[in-house]
């Protein structure tokens, strides 16, 4: 497998359009809701809750399909 082939394997453009919606809501959820106090050390910090929510996005949207379904693919004649 050429380097290539595994770099668009691995970042897709459903796995980056993931972390860039996570990435918004996690902000937008530090921005309106975050806690302001502190003492919720996840969600009080922009760049951390920008990650998290990256984190989140990309593994709802990471497509593990296309590899089930070649396999489950029978040669045509």
């Amino acid at each position: 497998m050429k380097f290539n082939d595994f770099f668009k394997k691995i970042f897709s453009i459903r796995l980056l359009l993931g972390l860039l919606i996570g990435g918004a809501l996690g902000y937008a959820y530090y921005h309106f809701i975050g806690c302001r106090g502190g003492s919720c050390p996840m969600w009080a910090d922009p760049w951390r809750s920008t990650l998290i929510g990256m984190a989140f996005g990309g593994i709802l949207l990471f497509d593990t399909s296309k590899k089930k379904a070649k396999e489950n693919q029978e040669p045509q004649e």
